[in-house]
């Protein structure tokens, strides 16, 4: 009987993001995911085609809510949060994106543990 994570060649497939690193390009954008257990953190950073980086960052553990957004472009860092009404509406429509990227990562990684698995 297994327990815990399952690790196949440096694939974790496990039913949290906890210690979950990602860094691949899917449909053409650059995607890094990594999950800190120490500092309670997931940051998410996607490189668009077009050169922005928009980092979602989830603060508060392994809830994966967006707490705050760095979006840089054209070399200029704008960041928001929950602190006002501008920063929460960025905030839900970053959700929408971190959420839709996170399946995209699991999605990834559970290809990448199934081939693992029967290779």
């Amino acid at each position: 009987m297994l327990s815990g994570a399952l690790v196949i060649g440096g694939c974790q497939c496990n039913g949290t993001y906890n210690g979950l690193e990602f860094n691949k390009n899917i449909d053409g954008e650059e995607v890094n995911f990594n999950s800190d257990g120490m500092n309670n953190k997931n940051i998410l950073t996607v490189k668009k085609r077009d050169g922005k980086i928009i980092k979602y960052i989830d603060n508060l553990g392994d809830d994966l809510r967006v707490d705050y957004v760095e979006i840089t472009k054209d070399g200029k860092t704008n960041t928001y949060s929950w602190k006002n009404a501008i920063g929460e509406a960025v905030i839900w429509e970053a959700q929408k994106e971190f959420d839709k990227y996170l399946e995209k990562v699991k999605r990834s990684k559970i290809f990448e543990c199934l081939r693992d698995l029967k290779e």
